[in-house]
């Protein structure tokens, strides 16, 4: 117990504490959820070993929501998805799970992830840490394709005036994109990349649907492509002479 309240200040709080507590923690694990998982609670393809958490300052001290009680076997079993244990493993793991009772007993069907549904579960600092641990791993999705059937649904669809509105509110406030032009390096780069280039008219037909129901705003200073008129601005758009007129 007392290696435990090194891994979290408020211990009593994490998921299955009472049961683990209840055998007296033995043949229990408190499983730190960012070594298998994402914070979307989706499965990581590789594991982040307890090793890099500590390297990266994310092992003790965690919040409660970070960390699971799980049986030994359960915690075998998530770590070794995949993989082949050897039966003397199997046997050892049988032994000290004999007549515990599983955290999900009772469960029915598939359980959902942890955090699902939840908004700001981890720290930007903690989501910073994840990014760099995660860099130079493969991707999840590399070498997989949309079959036919699922680019077939795709094709055509356009996003609804709710959808539109929400991705609007999503927006405001972006401090990533606030304040950001090109330079007249980057413009001159981009001009000459589009020189003498010509558009197939199966791409001008597409460009022609994704164009749908959007229409030029404008401030005065900026112009805006976008399905809903933003505030403080008006229908039509600004010509670009004009000095320190910039597109969005």
């Amino acid at each position: 117990m007392r290696h435990y309240k090194y891994l979290c200040n408020d211990i009593e709080n994490v998921e299955n504490f009472d049961k683990a507590k209840a055998d007296d923690f033995k043949g229990w694990i408190c499983h730190h959820r960012l070594e298998t998982h994402n914070s979307n609670g989706e499965r990581r393809l590789v594991d982040i070993s307890h090793k890099e958490l500590i390297a990266l300052g994310m092992y003790y001290h965690r919040p409660a929501n970070e960390l699971i009680f799980m049986t030994k076997s359960e915690h075998s079993s998530l770590h070794h998805k995949g993989k082949h244990l050897s039966d003397e493993t199997k046997k050892k793991i049988g032994e000290s799970e004999n007549g515990r009772e599983p955290w999900n007993k009772g469960k029915k069907g598939v359980q959902t992830a942890w955090n699902k549904g939840k908004t700001n579960v981890y720290s930007q600092e903690t989501l910073k840490k994840m990014s760099e641990a995660n860099k130079g791993k493969p991707s999840a999705f590399k070498g997989k394709h949309h079959t036919e059937e699922t680019k077939e649904k795709m094709r055509g669809r356009h996003p609804s005036k709710e959808t539109r509105r929400k991705i609007s509110e999503a927006g405001k406030g972006n401090q990533n994109a606030k304040g950001r032009h090109h330079t007249e390096e980057a413009k001159r780069k981009i001009s000459e990349a589009h020189k003498d280039r010509k558009l197939s008219e199966k791409h001008k037909k597409k460009i022609g649907e994704t164009s749908k129901d959007r229409r030029w705003f404008n401030n005065g200073k900026i112009n805006k492509f976008c399905y809903e008129c933003p505030e403080g601005f008006v229908s039509g758009r600004t010509s670009w002479k004009n000095k320190g007129v910039n597109r969005v």
